[in-house]
């Protein structure tokens, strides 16, 4: 997100918010594209002297929200900046169930938010993370609320095991068996973890049939289970119907000699 937005910005000539979100990449330490390194590194952020910050205050709306300075926890509203700060540091103001706030450190004076009440994604997320047994129908409703099919819930236990479940939004039930990874302290066990989740989160998808392949003789043959396929001569009811109607027509020939007075007769020796 910060790649496009630097990209954006020094499209812009908006030269604050370019050094905005450099700012932020270079926090982040993330690797970027070629044309976003090249963009943020035209658009230094501005540094001061080395001095303490002027005192700024942070207030919130309802209080009791964490505030970081930087990405890095800085205290508990009410309460004042760390002095140390650097210039246009970067402040994030964020409480559960509330939208997170994100600004930038005023020079001077009270920063003074009100955390509106997040009834979206992050309010499902953060109550999902306070309970054991994580309730289908609200993973669901996480997932239908970012029009996602599939949802991943992974939980990181003590020793560094992750367990992982996977739920199909529409059907809502577990779409695959829970299981437990490992994950290592170094770059090639995480690495490898990394690649497990991967494949556990993709879904089964049954491969497309081949059209340069022949069909099978059993596709050809429908399947006896399907319906019953003995031809129709071989039934006993197509001999009776057979019969009535070999019946009905002599009876139709009688019919229309009844009464003549003629006779045929005729003698072989």
């Amino acid at each position: 997100i910060e790649s496009l937005r630097v990209l954006c910005a020094d499209f812009a000539r908006d030269e604050a918010g370019a050094q905005h979100a450099a700012r932020l990449l270079a926090l982040l330490g993330v690797a970027t594209s070629t044309e976003a390194r090249e963009a943020a590194a035209r658009h230094p952020p501005a540094l001061g002297p080395e001095q303490e910050a002027p005192i700024v205050r942070v207030e919130s709306d309802p209080a009791g929200a964490q505030v970081l300075v930087d990405l890095r926890p800085a205290c508990i509203t009410p309460c004042e900046l760390p002095r140390d700060r650097s210039p246009n540091a970067l402040v994030d103001i964020e409480s559960p169930g509330r939208r997170k706030v994100h600004r930038t450190a005023p020079a001077a004076g009270t920063l003074a938010v009100a955390l509106a009440a997040d009834t979206g994604a992050p309010a499902l997320v953060d109550r999902l993370r306070k309970v054991v047994d994580i309730p289908e129908l609200e993973v669901a409703a996480l997932g239908r609320s970012v029009g996602a099919e599939r949802v991943l819930v992974a939980r990181l236990r003590p020793g560094r095991q992750l367990d992982l479940r996977v739920l199909d939004v529409v059907t809502q039930v577990w779409a695959k068996p829970a299981i437990t990874l490992t994950v290592g302290d170094d770059l090639a066990g995480r690495d490898h973890a990394s690649a497990r989740v991967e494949s556990y989160a993709s879904p089964i998808v049954e491969p497309p049939p081949d059209p340069a392949k022949p069909a099978k003789l059993s596709d050809k043959i429908p399947d006896p289970a399907a319906g019953d396929q003995v031809p129709a001569w071989k039934h006993w009811y197509t001999w009776v119907v057979g019969a009535a109607l070999v019946a009905m027509v002599i009876g139709l020939v009688v019919a229309n000699h009844t009464g003549d007075s003629t006779a045929t007769v005729s003698v072989t020796h």
